[in-house]
């Protein structure tokens, strides 16, 4: 192991003795900076590590995309979703899940939102690379490089396909319901647990 002084190797601190001290301080200085931007450099590292390891073990699909919309990343959770392999969607345009259920107005106005740099919160109806539809909750949102201009989307997505069923077949449920209330030959009346009339038929 090489001896060093405040981190210097002792040879070049014999190299610059004749220098002088302001030099050799200087030297120091600079050993210092290094170190601190090192360290600094490790930090970041490591919370960039953090922030993929939560990304990649997220149960919501996160998908980011440059400027143009090109996808560049895709996390497991948006290949169990989707079908897609992250091979298959990285290159890809978000389109590729496009699912012709909604107009071209819809997209234009979640594009305007993203353009405005603001972010996009809604609901759409995509389909998986087997050709099967699912609804998706979905947060879109601008990233923007120091000047402002904007470098990629990055889109986090809920898929709610069990919930948009479920609520389907409540509606459903209630319209048989209340075809069956009005096709009785008598009078129903259905009461809550005070007494009070909620429903009646015809």
């Amino acid at each position: 192991m090489t001896p060093t002084f405040d981190g210097v190797p002792w040879w070049l601190v014999a190299a610059i003795a004749g220098i002088g001290g302001a030099a050799m301080a200087l030297v120091v200085r600079w050993n210092r900076l290094l170190a601190r931007e090192i360290a600094e450099r490790k930090a970041s590292e490591a919370r960039s590590r953090i922030l993929l390891r939560a990304i990649e073990h997220s149960p919501l699909s996160v998908v980011i995309t440059d400027a143009q919309g090109t996808i560049e990343y895709v996390n497991p959770a948006f290949c169990a979703v989707t079908g897609y392999s992250a091979a298959e969607a990285i290159g890809q345009n978000p389109r590729v899940l496009k699912s012709e259920q909604h107009p071209p107005e819809f997209y234009r106005d979640l594009w305007q939102t993203l353009l405005r740099q603001e972010i996009w919160c809604g609901e759409l109806v995509n389909k998986k690379k087997n050709g099967a539809l699912y609804w998706e909750h979905a947060s879109i949102g601008p990233i923007l490089d120091d000047t402002g201009t904007i470098t990629h989307f990055v889109a986090v997505k809920e898929d709610i396909t069990e919930e948009k069923r479920q609520a389907e077949a409540l509606v459903a449920s209630e319209r048989r319901f209340r075809a069956l209330m009005e096709s009785a030959a008598d009078p129903v009346v259905i009461v809550d647990q005070n007494g009070r009339i909620v429903l009646v038929n015809r």
